[in-house]
C-alpha cells in the first residue's frame, strides 16, 4: 500500500506509481495537507495523464477503525494481508506465514495451559489416596518407632555400672583407672537411660548421677 504524499513532488510520485501498477492500492490520508497532492492527481487525470480505474483507495483513518472493530487475530490478519496483497505478494505471503505462526503458537499455548489444568484435576484423586497410604503407612509403624526411640534410650552397662556401685577390678586384667574413667563418661551423658548391668538389678543413670559415690 502506497500512502500519499503531499505538494507536487508527492503527486508525481503517486502518478508513476499508478502508471506503473495500476491495480495498486493508495492510502489516503485525511485532513487538509494532502489536498493539494489530491489536486494535483485530479489534474492529471482531466489531462489524461493517469487513470484511476483499477486503483484501489483506503482511507487510513478507515483502515484503522476496521481493525479496531475486528474481535480476533485471524479477522486482523486477514485484513491485512488483504491490503497487502494489493502491494507486494511476497510480502503478503510472509507475513500470512508469520501471522499464522504466531497464532498456532498462541493457540498451542491455550491447549498446554488447559491440559495442565485438566491434568492436576485428574491427579487430584491420586494425591489424595498417595496422602491416605502415607498416612496409614505411619500410623502403622507408629509403634514400632516409638519402640525403636525407647531402645535407643537404653544402656547394657556390663560389668562397668551396677546399681549404686561398679564392677570388680581386683581379678586379672582389671583396672580401677579404666573403670573409672568409663564410669565418669557414662556420668557425662545427656538425657536419662534404663541401665541394664551384667547382673543384678536393673537401675537407670539419672539415680546412678545422684547415688553413685563412684560416678562423682
Amino acid at each position: 500500500m502506497y500512502r500519499i504524499g503531499v505538494d507536487l513532488g508527492g503527486t508525481n510520485i503517486a502518478a508513476g506509481l499508478v502508471n506503473e501498477n495500476p491495480e495498486c492500492i493508495l492510502g489516503l490520508a485525511t485532513g487538509s495537507t494532502p489536498v493539494a497532492t489530491y489536486k494535483g492527481l485530479i489534474e492529471k487525470y482531466n489531462n489524461g495523464e493517469i487513470s484511476f480505474k483499477e486503483v484501489k483507495s483506503v482511507n487510513l483513518d478507515e483502515y484503522n477503525a476496521q481493525l479496531a472493530t475486528m474481535a480476533t487475530e485471524e479477522e486482523r490478519a486477514a485484513y491485512i494481508q488483504e491490503t497487502l496483497t494489493g502491494l507486494y505478494g511476497e510480502a503478503a505471503d510472509a507475513y500470512a506465514e508469520n501471522n499464522a505462526a504466531i497464532i498456532e503458537a498462541n493457540k498451542a499455548q491455550a491447549d498446554l495451559t488447559d491440559a495442565t489444568a485438566e491434568l492436576g484435576a485428574a491427579a487430584e484423586p491420586l494425591n489424595t489416596i498417595f496422602k491416605g497410604l502415607a498416612a496409614t503407612l505411619i500410623t502403622g509403624l507408629l509403634p514400632y518407632i516409638k519402640d525403636l526411640a525407647g531402645a535407643l534410650q537404653t544402656l547394657f552397662s556390663g560389668d562397668i555400672l551396677f546399681e549404686n556401685g561398679f564392677g570388680r577390678t581386683d581379678l586379672p586384667g582389671g583396672s580401677w583407672a579404666t573403670i573409672r574413667k568409663s564410669l565418669l563418661r557414662l556420668a557425662e551423658l545427656s538425657g536419662d537411660y534404663d541401665v541394664y548391668p551384667g547382673h543384678g538389678d536393673a537401675t537407670t543413670l539419672s539415680f546412678e548421677r545422684k547415688m553413685n559415690p563412684y560416678m562423682r
